[in-house]
């Protein structure tokens, strides 16, 4: 009986657009300009199943559409391009992708899989995106969401063609791509929340101190809604920035915490690392909080929300801007 190893999944590769994957070894010059990979990470998966089935008065289910999702959190957020790319392919509504699992292995200048390890989803089968990138005091990451279902058939579907395709697609080999190790992209130091405006004067605790911050956490994601065939539809970006602090004076936790309800005024910028900063325009975000006094704690903490339209969001080389106006 053959041994069997738990593979894993070895890279993926995005790139925007409902287009072909440059990386394919099937395009006419293969490149890697413009596609981004996961690199260093967290744990990810690909799953397939069923989706929409049919059924009658027994419950049996027919096959319909089969579903594809691929979920991959990468660490590599210090990268104006990789956080570019996925507003870009949310804009456009589809990101070329490639799955590189199993038995990969170099011939001449590619890489291929016997094993049926390289699923590719490009063109008009490209995956709808959605992402969420966190920043707190334990977590600098990007949660990338890629979907699709596709139409089930037997002679065959097209959800049949990406596992026939797994074990003779081929992707470009170039030296030190896989895995996309770039370690300069990972967020190698304290991001405090300074950025998130808090400080009243003359009031103690100050919570733009980092020694009275309990935890923190700045999230933007995308909104979205899916179409009839699991691909998601994004309109905005959704932001969210929650502060705890915690200080003896009761007093002044509970100003801090009604203090500004409508706090979007003051532009907010978010620098992560040395190679992106994200810039929040005024007048898009309000402010609710709460405060605790108990045996254990005297905290106060609140939360600013609010939704960027997807197209006032603009990038520049190191710069993405979510704007509330159209500019």
């Amino acid at each position: 009986m053959g041994s069997f190893i738990n593979a894993g999944i070895k890279e993926v590769y995005i790139y925007p657009g409902k287009i072909q994957l440059p990386c394919n070894s099937a395009a006419g010059t293969p490149t890697y300009t413009g596609v981004y990979g996961m690199g260093v990470r967290q744990d990810g998966n690909l799953v397939g199943n069923h989706f929409n089935e049919i059924r009658d008065n027994k419950n049996r289910a027919f096959p319909n559409l089969f579903n594809y999702k691929l979920e991959m959190p990468t660490m590599q957020i210090n990268d104006d391009g990789l956080v570019t790319a996925l507003i870009n392919g949310a804009k456009a509504g589809g990101m070329a992708t490639a799955v590189v699992s199993s038995g990969v292995v170099k011939s001449s200048t590619d890489i291929v899989s016997a094993d049926g390890g390289i699923f590719i989803f490009e063109g008009s089968n490209s995956l709808g995106v959605d992402f969420e990138l966190g920043l707190g005091l334990s977590s600098r990451i990007c949660k990338i969401m890629l979907e699709g279902a596709y139409k089930y058939g037997i002679d065959p579907g097209e959800h049949q063609s990406f596992i026939d395709n797994a074990a003779t697609n081929k992707l470009l080999f170039f030296s030190e791509k896989l895995p996309d190790l770039v370690v300069g992209n990972v967020v190698q130091q304290f991001v405090s929340p300074s950025f998130i405006p808090s400080a009243i004067s003359g009031l103690t605790p100050n919570p733009a101190l980092d020694a009275n911050i309990v935890d923190f956490m700045a999230t933007i994601k995308t909104k979205s809604t899916k179409n009839g065939f699991n691909f998601s539809l994004v309109t905005g970006l959704e932001v969210e920035l929650t502060l705890q602090v915690s200080g003896p004076d009761v007093v002044a936790l509970a100003k801090i915490v009604d203090y500004e309800f409508f706090t979007g005024i003051t532009p907010i910028s978010i620098i992560i690392g040395d190679n992106l900063t994200i810039n929040i325009t005024k007048n898009g975000l309000t402010r609710i909080g709460e405060f605790e006094v108990g045996d254990a704690n005297r905290t106060a903490k609140f939360t600013y929300n609010g939704t960027y339209d997807m197209e006032y969001v603009t990038t520049a080389v190191g710069l993405i801007t979510l704007n509330t106006y159209l500019t």
